[in-house]
Parts: structure tokens; C-alpha cells; sequence
């Protein structure tokens, strides 16, 4: 959503787009070109295991009697965090309003009538406002429930995983012809029903808001559906573990579905 905000919403120019296929993926080597002397600095200086990697950037500088070089740092990553926040919050909102709810409200006999633009405008305001405060209190939950039993780079592939569950649906509806709405969104649904049995409601397992014996023994005992070695598949991690049970969900269901179905007018 941050992606779709910054290089979609706010173009202004379609000549912008000739700069955004070098300038982009340049931005993201650049960034990522510190990443490894500032690892590789930090396990050097505190060892393997000694220090939290994710705090390198400002234990190094403290740890060699540099505050201000640490202040600096700080003040970079809260203000680059916090413009994520916002830009992520502001998309996320922008969505949900154009796509969700507006189209279910237009349709209720309430909202069919509402023609001028002031009385558009202020309904678009307010629910954007509210979806964006549901996102912050749903962030500050989730963090509060396995924010202090994963660190951020494992809440953040997390994340992902849940995100890689519409690669089918949007590359089987780009090159798929037989792709129905019906199959996408049956795979929608059994991917991310497989990745929350797998790696979400594990991560709240482990932090004590659940009990921890379905992770351990499976729920009622039956050790084909625990969560991290599910139908007995071991010796993989939780992600990878997690990735391919909902993804094989997911595209399994996407392409039954879209078999039984004939694909409508629009959708082709």
C-alpha cells in the first residue's frame, strides 16, 4: 500500500514513471548497502548472539562513546518510521474507503441520494479518519499481544507472508484467462485462514495470550493439525512452513474454482 501511495496516488506526471524504473530500484540498493557494514560491525564489535542486531545502528556509536553520532541515528529512524506510518495509514484508509465501504454504502437507499460534492466529501473524511484510527489501535494490539516475543524483523515477515497471498490472484488474473472472481477470492480466503492457523496465532501462542499446548500437541491432542507441522510436515521453519501450506491453499482453491466456474463478461 506504502508502494502503491507514493509511486500511483501521488503521480502527478506519467513521464515520472521513466525515472521511477531506475531511480526506484537504485533508492532500494543504496539503503540496503549500509545494512552490511553495520551488521557486519556490530556482530564483530559485540559478537554472535551478544547484542539484539536490529539495535546496531545505535548500540555501535554508544558502544564507542559517540552519543550524538546514536542521537542522530535515532532521530533518522523515528522520523523515517513514522513517515512510514503515516504514508502506510493514509493508503491503507484511502483503500478500504474507495473499494470497501463506499461501494456497500452508495448501494443502501441512505447513501444512493447523497449527489453534492460537500456531502460526499465529508462522509470520504470520515471514514478514512476511522480507518485509520482502527489501523494504529490494531497495530499497538498486535503489538501488545506477540510484540514482545518476536523481534520487529519476524513481526515484519509476518507481514509479508500475509501479503504474498495475493501474488495468485493478481498474477492468475493477468495471465490466466480462465481466472474467475469466484476462484481468486476462494483463494483469498483459504490462504489466509492457513497463514493465521500457521504463523498468527502461533506468534500469539508464544507470547501467553494463548494456550501453548495446540503448538506443542495440536488442538484436542491430534498432532496432524499443529500449527507448525501440519499433516506431519516437520524440519522446515515457521515461515517457510507457513508459506507453503497457504500458498498451496490458496492457488490449489484459486484454480478449482475458477475450473468449475465459466468466467463471466468482465471477467475476461
Amino acid at each position: 500500500p506504502r508502494q502503491f501511495q507514493v509511486m500511483v496516488v501521488e503521480n502527478v506526471d506519467e513521464r515520472h514513471v521513466q525515472r521511477a524504473t531506475w531511480a526506484f530500484p537504485a533508492y532500494l540498493l543504496l539503503i540496503n548497502l549500509f545494512v552490511l557494514p553495520i551488521a557486519l560491525g556490530g556482530l564483530l564489535h559485540f559478537g554472535a548472539g551478544r547484542a539484539d542486531p536490529e539495535t546496531f545502528v545505535l548500540s555501535l556509536p554508544l558502544a564507542n562513546e559517540a552519543p550524538a553520532l546514536a542521537l542522530a541515528a535515532f532521530v533518522g529512524g523515528l522520523s523515517a518510521a513514522t513517515g512510514m506510518v503515516i504514508v502506510e495509514a493514509i493508503a491503507v484508509s484511502t483503500m478500504v474507503c474507495n473499494d470497501l465501504l463506499m461501494p456497500m454504502l452508495l448501494r443502501t437507499r441512505r447513501f444512493s441520494g447523497l449527489q453534492r460534492e460537500r456531502e460526499l466529501t465529508g462522509v470520504l473524511l470520515a471514514i478514512r479518519r476511522a480507518v485509520i484510527v482502527a489501523l494504529l489501535l490494531l497495530g499497538y494490539l498486535y503489538f501488545r499481544l506477540a510484540g514482545e516475543a518476536y523481534a520487529l524483523v519476524s513481526i515484519g515477515l509476518i507481514s509479508f507472508a500475509a501479503v504474498a497471498q495475493f501474488a495468485p490472484a493478481l498474477i492468475g488474473g493477468m495471465y490466466w484467462k480462465g481466472a474467475t472472481r469466484a476462484g481468486a477470492l476462494a483463494g483469498l480466503l483459504a490462504g489466509f485462514a492457513m497463514w493465521a492457523w500457521t504463523l498468527l496465532l502461533p506468534s500469539i501462542a508464544k507470547s501467553g495470550w494463548l494456550p501453548r499446548g495446540f503448538v506443542d500437541a495440536g488442538p484436542f491432542g491430534v498432532a496432524l493439525l499443529k500449527p507448525e507441522q501440519l499433516f506431519g510436515l516437520a524440519g522446515l521453519d515457521s515461515l517457510t512452513h507457513a508459506l507453503l501450506w497457504s500458498l498451496v491453499a490458496n492457488v490449489g482453491l484459486f484454480v478449482a474454482v475458477s475450473l468449475a466456474h465459466t468466467p463471466g463478461a468482465r471477467e475476461l
